[in-house]
């Protein structure tokens, strides 16, 4: 009887614990929204990507950077979407001509936040 008060005791600790981190987590954060909330940039990989120097610098100098800003490597030529507060689409900026330094100011102008090298 010691053993399984012991073990029921235990147990009930592990469940407040998980209660309290769970509820505090969420008080943190309230208004968590994915990254594509912002802005999406979507391009194709491999290969195709050297016929968009720019896109390509500012994918590996940049992108990994960014607050607010979702890569995706779905083909096509290369294309930010900025969405408004309800995810639907606010504009479709095509950056395949566009320098890093270019793409880099259409992000943050769309409202992501880039966190420095």
């Amino acid at each position: 009887t010691n053993n399984m008060s012991r073990f029921t005791s235990a147990l009930l600790l592990i469940l407040i614990s998980i209660f309290l981190i769970i509820n505090i987590c969420s008080a943190n954060d309230p208004a968590f929204r994915d990254q594509k909330d912002i802005a999406r940039l979507t391009t194709c990989t491999g290969p195709c990507l050297k016929d968009y120097p720019g896109t390509k610098d500012f994918i590996m100098k940049y992108s990994f950077y960014i607050s607010g800003l979702q890569t995706m490597f779905t083909g096509g030529d290369p294309l930010i979407t900025v969405y408004n507060d309800d995810e639907s689409v606010k504009e479709e900026i095509p950056v395949g001509d566009k320098s890093a330094e270019e793409i880099l100011k259409v992000v943050q102008d769309a409202g992501c936040t880039y966190m420095g090298a």
